[in-house]
């Protein structure tokens, strides 16, 4: 009998759950219960578990992200990736990706939070889609809460993959007494809400008087850079996400005035790359323009890394700077996704006396 790997913990440590405004979206699918009493689902760890779920689209428009109860995340990061349906199964065409980084996942389980792709997904009623949860990164691990026994989504089924079972998914409807599904929504963008331009969203950023969700300057077909400071580790960091691969750059904050400091790009597949990852780099904090490509093959637990020196500038005025993502990717949906920038700018407030 093949069975998924539970477990039991206690967290007391508490953070904010990460989330995009919540009135600018509808919910979908949904299977909402959970028994808490039951431990939870073990994600990663020495099982290497993934957890999927399918389900079927219910109304026409835009598939934003999810809401899922995972928490407790530790060395590693976690993957959510939507994919469609083969047979009833999570095994078709990759549509998204999303890494987020273990820090970023609460501690501590206090219920639900939303997760929202860089970019939406359009839908249609009837589509046949499946998400999946797995952690990425050597002896990495999460928690997902437990839902109660039985089928308790009937528009799809609960899926699991672990060692020491053969590789592949399996159903949890294989398991005695047992639940069928996972507990999660599904979360589409609120079409009612006008002004929408197609671009990307600002995650967290509504306007103070509209109160509508902020954009960037750029088509949501662009791979979207996300960055915040770390204030614990005292460091900036940068997702790069595109549909076969996902890069953090990564440099210390403050930046010490005219001073050395290392910045480091940390390389990871999504899926099996058509070829190399070329980047091009160019002012900044460069003294000259660098050159190198990420080759890494998809599986290995551990990003493929670049670091090099640069020199904070002295100035306090805005130094401009920029880098160049090719990739020839056979099934890109736009020019953007084969042939792409990243602004390297350094700004004032990024620089320290």
């Amino acid at each position: 009998m093949y069975v998924p790997r539970l477990f039991l913990f206690t967290i007391v440590l508490f953070i904010t759950p990460l989330s995009v405004n919540a009135a600018s979206y509808v919910i979908d699918q949904q299977q909402p219960l959970i028994n808490e009493s039951a431990g939870f689902l073990g994600v990663g760890s020495d099982s290497e578990q993934k957890l999927a779920q399918t389900f079927t689209v219910g109304m026409d428009g835009d598939l934003a992200g999810l809401r899922i109860p995972v928490a407790g995340c530790g060395r590693g990061d976690l993957l959510i990736q939507l994919t469609r349906q083969v047979d009833g199964r999570p095994t078709g065409l990759l549509l998204r990706a999303l890494i987020v980084f273990g820090s970023d996942v609460p501690s501590a389980y206090t219920g639900f939070t939303d997760f929202f792709f860089p970019t939406p997904v359009g839908v249609s009623v009837g589509d046949k889609l499946a998400f999946s949860v797995q952690t990425i990164g050597v002896d990495s691990y999460c928690s997902y809460a437990t839902a109660p026994a039985g089928d308790t989504y009937s528009r799809g089924d609960g899926f699991f993959d672990s060692r020491p079972n053969p590789p592949g998914w399996l159903s949890f409807k294989g398991v005695p007494d047992r639940f069928n599904d996972l507990a999660f929504f599904t979360l589409m963008e609120d079409r009612s809400i006008s002004g929408r331009s197609g671009n990307c969203l600002i995650p967290g950023r509504t306007d103070p008087i509209t109160g509508l969700p902020l954009e960037l300057p750029i088509s949501n077909l662009v791979p979207a850079c996300r960055c915040f400071e770390d204030a614990g580790a005292r460091e900036m960091r940068c997702g790069i996400l595109h549909p076969d691969f996902f890069i953090v750059r990564e440099f210390p904050v403050p930046l010490l005035a005219g001073k050395e400091f290392k910045e480091r790009w940390k390389f990871t597949p999504l899926t099996k790359l058509d070829g190399p990852v070329r980047i091009s780099i160019s002012g900044g904090a460069l003294q000259q323009p660098i050159k190198f490509e990420f080759v890494q093959k998809f599986g290995k637990k551990e990003p493929e890394t670049f670091t090099f020196k640069a020199i904070a500038p002295i100035e306090t005025s805005r130094i401009q700077g920029s880098a160049l993502i090719e990739y020839d990717m056979q099934d890109a949906k736009s020019e953007y996704q084969r042939s792409f920038g990243v602004d390297t700018s350094i700004n004032p407030d990024q620089l320290k006396k």
